[in-house]
């Protein structure tokens, strides 16, 4: 099978609008489009293809799915993501290695008289002819925007004529490499055990397990939902897998950096690239450990003291990091003195996410709560996702005769099992005035969850209830 996705980049949130899909079947191609939209349309389409590529390797069990550059896989996770749908059969597509990049193949295993390795470049050696006006990916975006402005559906035909002559250069482009293959070449067989660690059988029967509680879950949760109720029961639902999808992401990434060259890992600036073992600090015994100190090239990276990263080319653990010279570019890991060595050369990338089950069992129970009819049990947490108004006791919501962090204090002391937010742009008070309405909290006995998309936000906002604090003469 041959994929080709044209997307719109200035649409609201991104478009794939055309899912081009070549499949060879007894020596013949045919060419299908799945056109798409709008958001609900993307999904459906989403949805068709995979469905037709899932199918088809039912069927076909050695075949693959080739395309060119890490654009389709990329947009795949995003996807599977954003709709929240076909994420086993993606994650099957990926752990059985059936995604096909073609650039890579070219790339890493052919030098050619081109200036560039794009598909249009290669090409040239297989002969694919083009034709038509639209004859770039930003042509395609540039046509599809004028039928959404004209209408005109011959805009779209050309669009699809250029989108399948993609498709079937990627068969063209694949017959080539094998026209070069070296008649000794191993052939790959599948993935490796390392690839299908995440195959066994109990671990399988779990995630179906999973699976099919959230659809139930679901089900419970839209049933006899009037259309005004519904909105907000579908937000909590899909609230279920919010950090299994969140996981997935970074579980993704990490077995995309195993696959990095030393060049790409240097260039991505979650990982240290390029280490080698410093030969003017030797690798020395610290009680129960070895120290091995290493230098490296100049670049971004993200990893710190403390931290335990995994070497990209296993996967296993390098140890912890505990001296780190950005100056100097050198750095040390202490390892355990029972773990095999650790090479001269490697390359450090960070673990995968950490463990949330807390989190998914407590979004779990508020979930099975609101399924069983008792989501009053959670009003405050009902109340955002319906986005109602908040509930104050009292009379006046702001008090008239108080300065603004005063008024807000004042609100948030009377809510009633309510919530509030605190809007504003960078500068406008917003950790000020939450920070002091924190300590006025701790001073009357509450307790205060924080909570934020970003780990830095909520250490400042930390760090300015520690002053609050000390500047009302407050201990906690």
């Amino acid at each position: 099978m041959f994929l080709d996705l044209e997307g719109n980049p200035f649409a609201d949130g991104g478009l794939e609008y055309l899912f081009g899909l070549v499949t060879v079947a007894n020596g013949e191609s045919r060419f299908t489009a799945f056109w798409a939209h709008d958001p609900e349309a993307e999904k459906r389409a989403f949805e068709a293809v995979m469905d037709r590529i899932t199918a088809r390797l039912e069927r076909y069990p050695d075949a693959h799915v080739y395309h060119y550059a890490s654009y389709e896989e990329s947009a795949f996770k995003r996807l599977a993501m954003v709709h929240a749908t076909r994420e086993a059969e993606l994650d099957d597509l990926l752990r059985h290695r059936k995604l096909v990049d073609l650039y890579k193949v070219v790339r890493e295993a052919v030098r050619i008289s081109e200036p560039a390795y794009s598909l249009k470049n290669v090409e040239v050696f297989y002969a694919c002819d083009r034709g038509g006006e639209v004859t770039t990916a930003m042509d395609s975006v540039v046509f599809y925007e004028r039928w959404r402005e004209s209408g005109d559906d011959s805009l779209l035909d050309q669009i699809a004529a250029y989108n399948e002559t993609d498709c079937r250069s990627l068969l063209g482009c694949r017959d080539w490499l094998l026209s070069l293959r070296p008649a000794d070449t191993e052939w790959f067989t599948g993935p490796t055990a390392t690839d299908t660690r995440s195959l066994h059988p109990e671990k399988e029967a779990k995630r179906q397990e999973v699976e099919e509680r959230h659809v139930e879950l679901m089900r419970l949760l839209l049933e006899g939902a009037s259309e005004t109720e519904r909105p907000w029961r579908e937000l909590a639902g899909q609230l279920v897998d919010f950090h299994r999808r969140e996981a997935k992401v970074e579980w993704w990434w990490m077995f995309t950096r195993k696959d990095m060259t030393e060049e790409e890992l240097i260039d991505d600036a979650e990982s240290i690239g390029a280490l080698r073992l410093n030969p003017d600090g030797p690798a020395h015994p610290q009680k129960q450990s070895i120290i091995y100190s290493y230098r490296f090239p100049a670049q971004d990276f993200k990893l710190d003291l403390g931290d335990t990263p995994l070497i990209a080319e296993t996967l296993d653990p390098a140890g912890e990091i505990v001296r780190l010279d950005e100056d100097a570019l050198e750095l040390s890991l202490r390892r355990s003195k029972k773990k095999d060595p650790l090479p001269t050369t490697l390359s450090l990338i960070p673990t995968g996410p950490v463990g949330t089950e807390p989190l998914r069992d407590a979004i779990a129970r508020y979930v099975s709560a609101v399924a069983q009819g008792n989501e009053s049990h959670y009003p405050a947490i009902t109340g955002i996702l319906r986005r109602d108004l908040p509930r104050f006791g009292g009379s006046a919501i702001v008090q008239q005769d108080a300065d603004d962090v005063a008024r807000a204090i004042d609100a948030v002391g009377r809510l009633d099992r309510s919530h509030l937010l605190v809007q504003g742009p960078p500068g406008a008070g917003k950790t000020y005035t939450a920070s002091h309405a924190i300590v006025e909290m701790l001073v009357r006995g509450y307790r205060v969850g924080v909570s934020s998309h970003s780990h830095k936000a909520i250490g400042n906002l930390l760090t300015a209830v520690e002053e609050a604090a000390v500047d009302r003469g407050m201990h906690f």
